[in-house]
């Protein structure tokens, strides 16, 4: 399988990052283009083989996402698209990972897809495209972040 890999550092602490990109079910509070976001199975609990419907772009079409693994503790998720991947994939799946930056107090993330296709011509595309996604949706979640941010009070103790 292939890989495209981006990372970025956020501003914020691992565990404020980690409580809305972790939470599987609700990617429409942060991604632009994701107008609706909804567990198949009617619940939010990010659970191993629950799937995600989400209806997406200007014109609304629906892709589904199954969680495939999903570790708290790490601040780590897996997913896949059941149905047939895009850009001539004939499998996909998504890492999300994040890290604590231990010295400054900000967040390390990265996201990659590992990916299959049947066509090496297709690659190109496949890559520029999922770099492409990625990118716009860390910049999405880093402008969600910094709009919901709740001033820290600094304590004197």
């Amino acid at each position: 399988m292939r890989k495209v890999y981006v990372s970025t550092v956020f501003d914020q602490p691992v565990d404020d990052v980690w409580t809305v990109l972790g939470d599987f079910h609700r990617v429409d509070r942060w991604i632009e283009i994701v107008h609706a976001s909804e567990p198949e199975d009617g619940d939010q609990a990010a659970t191993i083989g629950s799937i995600r419907k989400l209806t997406v772009g200007d014109d609304r079409h629906t892709t589904r996402e199954r969680l495939v693994s999903y570790d708290a503790m790490n601040r780590q998720m897996t997913y896949e698209l059941p149905d047939l991947p895009p850009f001539g994939m004939s499998h996909y799946l998504g890492t999300i990972r994040v890290l604590p930056v231990t010295d400054s107090g900000k967040t390390f993330i990265e996201w990659y897809g590992a990916y299959a296709c049947d066509d090496i011509a297709d690659v190109p595309t496949i890559e520029a495209s999922l770099r492409r996604i990625y990118t716009a949706f860390l910049a999405d979640l880093r402008r969600y972040l910094e709009s919901t941010a709740v001033p820290r009070r600094l304590s004197k103790d």
